[in-house]
């Protein structure tokens, strides 16, 4: 007909003649997904965040494994179990884990641990999964040690945004998706919970219900406070029924950490390196001032003070349902890498301290530099891209022990250690690039008789100023003519072979230094531990490249190389007065000549010079400026 109105929608108006048949048309449609909804059953494990519930002995320690597992074969794991490893609680594991159980799609199951196992009350602390050979509780442990992560502590450091929590509690309630650790602080300590519901109960009061893993299959709930306006204005949680935390109480906060984050940390776990920031430990009120002698953070009683926000204290959620709560006398505080100069904030240094001594940790991710003394001033700087590890000791007079340790470049941990007392106001310690000791130990005036280092673990004894105990390092010509003066080697029996002085025998060029059977090229480094002799080594062949002098200039340097001619690289990098590289700049080179670098040498302090060629190891050679 010609009335019929075709597809007409719900709502449509037109204009009739006459009685009309109306006809139904259909098309074929998906089934509306169905929602996973949380709740306290499908979150809570069955045991309890106790000693008794995990089947731990009171002073249990968290394997450094775990530490690993999260943060890497690197010094930050080690620091952070040294200092974070005994075990407090594992609230935190438990919040992250069940609601990374909950998820779907995310590859992690409960099955995975015990077939047949839905949530998590189905699984006990020993099962494992297989595939990751991690124990329930082993798992419960790597999560709860991924929060000392910086971009959670950067979380918990944003107190206050109820109405963006309950906006994320109100999403992961209503889709399944994305749920929500929260942590809450007061002046015992700090605790995680998984928010999983909202429930409006009058008109200024909603419960915002949770899975508090103190308390296994037990209904409990922060109690919000909403404005006129509906919009969230206080919280208050009663922790273990005993401590009152809340918008009311001093020394109260709440934060919240979404799934992506927390998520991401157990995806890309082992890689968490975070290299523009370390972590500052210390066991006494400071000050910490930059290079410029500002004060840009201080720490009394435990409790950091400072104006930027990239300075941060390490916060931990983590008290149990039984057993004291931790109280250790020490602080960490994350801090972009730099220079700082440490201060105790009483004034108290050398032996007049009637406290314990001052001791201070700076840890990047894969270098460390420690030390325990009665001095109250220290400066020190860790810096894992510059490859720079510092610490000095200003006070004359001031017992030390100076520790400093690298894992740079997956190497095996390196230790540098310096006991001793200051003598003429100053001992430092220093590695730099990638070497423990190079150029880094202050010697003669500085040092008293008997201080000792400990490269590795090898003990060396330094003497004091004019002792020639050290090994000495004679020349011969080996045919050559010409003389060269005998060279002590370094206060930790370091020795770095120089250029030959020696003219060679008719036809013949020089190739290298012989030492107990072994040839080294010119900037070789050995550690002797007597005197030694080492032999030129002549060749009538291709003559090794060399360099014979390096000018700088304010734009370029200038490098002037001696040897046959050959393909290669000069590359030149300039460095300030604490290590950290400036400039660098890279030249071609093509046997003996000289070559032009083209870099801003300003404010430079030391400059090194590497020349690389296909038919010789690499030479590289330092220059103060």
């Amino acid at each position: 007909s010609d009335n019929i109105v075709s597809f007409a929608e719900e709502g449509t108006t037109v204009n009739l003649t006459g009685n009309q048949t109306l006809y139904a048309h259909w098309t074929k449609s998906e089934p509306a997904p169905s929602v996973k909804t949380p709740s306290l059953n499908a979150l809570t494990y069955s045991f309890s965040n106790s000693y008794s519930g995990l089947g731990y002995s009171y002073g249990y320690r968290i394997p450094l494994e775990r530490f690993q597992m999260m943060y890497g074969n690197t010094m930050r794991a080690k620091m952070l179990w040294q200092y974070y490893g005994v075990w407090g609680g594992s609230c935190y594991g438990f919040s992250s884990t069940a609601g990374m159980f909950f998820v779907d799609g995310n590859g992690i199951n409960t099955s995975a641990f015990k077939s047949g196992a839905t949530v998590p009350s189905n699984l006990a602390v020993t099962n494992k999964n297989g595939i990751w050979n991690l124990t329930v509780r082993e798992f419960l442990e790597a999560m709860q040690v991924s929060q000392y992560n910086d971009e959670i502590q950067k979380r918990y450091q944003m107190d206050g945004d109820l109405n963006g929590l309950c906006q994320a509690v109100s999403k992961f309630s209503s889709t399944g998706s994305d749920p929500v650790v929260i942590a809450l602080f007061g002046k015992e300590g700090g605790h995680a919970l998984l928010g999983y519901k909202l429930e409006k109960v009058s008109d200024k009061t909603t419960r915002l219900y949770v899975y508090d893993c103190n308390y296994p299959k037990t209904e409990r709930f922060i109690t919000l406070t909403t404005n006129p306006s509906g919009a969230y204005t206080s919280w208050y949680y009663h922790l273990n029924d005993t401590y009152n935390w809340g918008s009311a109480y001093a020394g109260s906060s709440i934060s919240y950490i979404p799934y992506s984050t927390f998520m991401s940390l157990w995806q890309n776990r082992a890689k968490q390196t975070a290299q523009t920031m370390e972590v500052l430990t210390v066991n006494q009120d400071i000050t910490i001032r930059d290079t410029d002698g500002n004060a840009i953070a201080t720490i009394e009683n435990g409790t950091l003070t400072t104006g930027r926000d990239d300075i941060y204290p390490i916060l931990e959620v983590g008290i149990p349902a039984d057993g004291p709560i931790q109280d250790e006398n020490r602080t960490s505080v994350f801090l972009p890498a730099d220079l700082y100069v440490i201060e105790r904030s009483d004034g108290a240094s050398l032996m007049d301290a009637d406290t314990e001594p001052f001791e201070m940790s700076m840890t990047h991710v894969d270098q460390s530099a420690s030390v325990s003394t009665d001095a109250g001033k220290i400066t020190v700087a860790v810096d894992d891209v510059s490859q720079i590890n510092f610490i000095s000791v200003e006070e004359e007079g001031s017992a030390y022990e100076i520790t400093l340790n690298s894992t740079l470049d997956n190497a095996e941990n390196q230790e540098l250690k310096l006991i001793g007392t200051v003598k003429d106001k100053a001992v430092s310690l220093m590695q730099s690039d990638g070497v423990m000791g190079y150029g880094g130990i202050t010697t003669g005036s500085t040092m008293t008789a008997g201080t000792e280092l400990y490269v590795d673990g090898k003990l060396y004894t330094l003497q004091a100023a004019g002792d020639t105990s050290v090994p000495v390092v004679s020349f011969q010509a080996n045919g050559g003519g010409g003389t060269m003066s005998p060279q002590v080697a370094a206060a930790d029996g370091g020795f770095t072979f120089p250029k030959c002085a020696f003219s060679g025998p008719s036809g013949m060029t020089f190739w290298g230094w012989s030492l107990n059977g072994k040839t080294y090229g010119v900037g070789d480094r050995v550690t002797l531990t007597e005197n030694a002799t080492v032999t030129a080594q002549w060749s009538s062949g291709t003559k090794a490249v060399s360099i014979q002098s390096v000018v700088t200039n304010k734009d370029s340097v200038t490098v002037t190389v001696d040897g046959t001619p050959g393909s290669g690289t000069i590359v030149a990098a300039t460095y300030d007065i604490h290590g950290k590289m400036l400039t660098s700049g890279t030249a071609a080179m093509n046997g003996g000549g000289i070559y032009t670098v083209n870099i801003n040498t300003a404010g430079a302090k030391t400059i090194s010079v590497f020349l690389m060629d296909g038919n010789q190891k690499p030479i590289c050679e330092r220059y103060s400026l």
